[in-house]
């Protein structure tokens, strides 16, 4: 369905947002799901979940200082108080440098 001319924009970004998840967690493959982030973002440049994810991914590869920016740079626009919290918890994670389950 990412491909998929036809699919609502909405759908494209889920699709290419958990083919980027299932790439990391079942292959490791940062580079490959950080660039299916990047299409995803092409497609919905203010999708915080997607950006979300982008900086989850950079942490659990080990790439504190990457996920940091993402996630400061997700803090610093118009969040709901929910998705502020995550990204805080995550951002708190990355500064503890913390691993993935």
């Amino acid at each position: 369905m990412a491909e998929s001319e036809d699919a609502p924009s909405g759908q494209k970004v889920a699709a290419l947002a958990g083919l980027a998840w299932i790439t990391w967690d079942g292959n490791g493959e940062v580079d490959t799901a950080i660039g299916l982030l990047d299409r995803a973002l092409e497609l919905q440049p203010g999708s915080v979940a997607v950006r979300f994810l982008q900086g989850r991914i950079l942490r659990c590869a080990g790439r504190m200082d990457q996920s940091a920016g993402v996630l400061e740079a997700l803090l610093s626009g118009d969040l709901s108080d929910e998705w502020r919290q995550a990204v805080a918890d995550e951002l708190q994670a990355v500064g503890a440098r913390e691993a993935c389950a």
